[in-house]
């Protein structure tokens, strides 16, 4: 193991940021022009859950699970494996956060494989 001050080590929030926008940029290129609104406006929201919800309270964080188990519009739009449409034929889960506290969303590795590819190529 070499040593290292530290110089050379990507900050997780910078990780995060870059992941996010990136998951942005493709959605909205995807939902440009859509004509299914309502299925638009649910990725929208479900894309917005994904990039705040780490950094929401204890209120936030309530009402985050009450939009993805109670509230009828976003709820009832999974599947029975929890996963709904997202970007391309890539789905977004709803899970149970690792505290077990909480709801959270989540994408598929491969997606962010796809989407980090041409900097994971340099």
């Amino acid at each position: 193991m070499s040593e290292t001050n530290g110089d050379d080590l990507a900050d997780p929030a910078d990780v995060k940021h870059i992941i996010d926008l990136r998951l942005f940029e493709a959605l909205k290129k995807e939902l440009h022009g859509s004509t299914k609104e309502k299925l638009a406006l649910r990725k929208a929201l479900l894309l917005l859950i994904a990039m705040s919800v780490d950094d929401l309270g204890e209120p936030g964080r309530r009402y985050i699970d009450w939009l993805l188990t109670e509230f009828a519009p976003l709820a009832d739009s999974f599947s029975k494996e929890h996963t709904h449409d997202f970007i391309g034929e890539n789905f977004i889960a709803r899970v149970l956060e690792h505290k077990g506290e909480h709801l959270t969303v989540v994408v598929p590795k491969s997606l962010l494989d796809d989407l980090m590819k041409d900097l994971l190529d340099k």
